[in-house]
């Protein structure tokens, strides 16, 4: 499929190499402070779907990068969580057993390379960006199947951390930041899930719905979480194929999305194969790459 992609990424952008690019002259590759080819700049993005007005919204209703970046909005994941909530209860039949389950992902963890204290880009797990829109690593989340309230479990980081990484948000901020119900740290999980499975102490058998099942395209498996807390009930069949399959159907929302990646990657590939020419080395190509997506498109 790449080399395919390649093939028609060079035929469409033959017309628009010039032999100037094909000397052994070094290129000079404009900056945003400079004015670029009309061929370069890329035509603005039409929004399709009922959220147009989000970019009249304010600023805490939706997601971006910066300035004139995509705005993706905030009720894109409020709608996957829903979308995952009906199913789970299309699945669990009777409204009375709804207050019996609680959905857990966790999400993606910072490490560091190796034995050094380097820590390589993060990215976020898929499943738990899908349902909580969350860039952060060391984050946790919770929905209740019944109400749909929903809650993130976040690191307790210590003073120090500002030093280096910036201010600290605080739980309220994380809270209107994500449009979520509540936050809490992540030393409050275990009782928190342990309470819900008692019922309160009442002696109840509820149910945390966790993700363990295998990726049909990599193989790879996705292993369950593990708990210290014997009391916390865990069912680790019914929520990875119903989380997989909501991820399968898109909504307006995510294909616009995905429209407006394609349309910055297609130019970005164009403008790439302008810039390179004879002796030039791949690691070029990708910084020209880079250049245009982060400084031209500020993506």
């Amino acid at each position: 499929m790449t080399g395919i992609l390649l093939i028609i990424y060079t035929i469409f952008a033959q017309d628009l190499i010039s032999a100037s690019h094909l000397s052994n002259k070094p290129v000079h590759v404009k900056t945003s402070m400079e004015s670029t080819e009309k061929e370069d700049r890329p035509k603005p993005l039409e929004q399709t779907g009922d959220h147009d007005s989000t970019n009249r919204q304010s600023k805490s209703n939706f997601f971006s990068m910066g300035k004139s970046t995509h705005k993706v909005p905030k009720v894109l994941f409020e709608a996957n969580r829903e979308k995952l909530l009906e199913s789970l209860r299309g699945y669990i039949g009777s409204e009375s057993k709804y207050g019996d389950y609680v959905v857990y992902l966790e999400g993606g963890k910072a490490t560091t390379r190796f034995d050094s204290d380097h820590e390589p880009v993060f990215r976020q797990e898929s499943y738990f960006h899908y349902l909580f829109g969350v860039r952060e690593p060391d984050y946790t989340g919770l929905i209740d199947v019944k109400s749909g309230k929903t809650f993130l479990f976040v690191p307790n980081l210590p003073p120090e951390f500002a030093t280096f990484m910036g201010r600290v948000p605080s739980n309220t901020e994380i809270q209107g930041k994500y449009h979520v119900d509540g936050v809490l740290f992540t030393s409050e999980l275990e009782p928190f899930l342990a309470d819900f499975c008692s019922d309160g102490g009442k002696g109840g058998n509820k149910k945390v719905l966790v993700m363990k099942g295998r990726n049909s395209d990599s193989g790879n498996e996705f292993v369950a979480p593990a708990f210290e807390l014997k009391s916390i009930n865990v069912d680790n069949q019914i929520l990875f194929p119903i989380l997989a399959e909501c991820r399968v159907t898109k909504s307006q929302m995510e294909l616009d999305i995905i429209r407006y990646s394609t349309e910055i990657t297609s130019f970005a590939h164009v403008f790439t194969m302008k810039h390179m020419h004879l002796g030039m080395m791949e690691y070029q190509g990708e910084s020209l790459f880079r250049h245009y997506v982060r400084i031209l498109l500020r993506c």
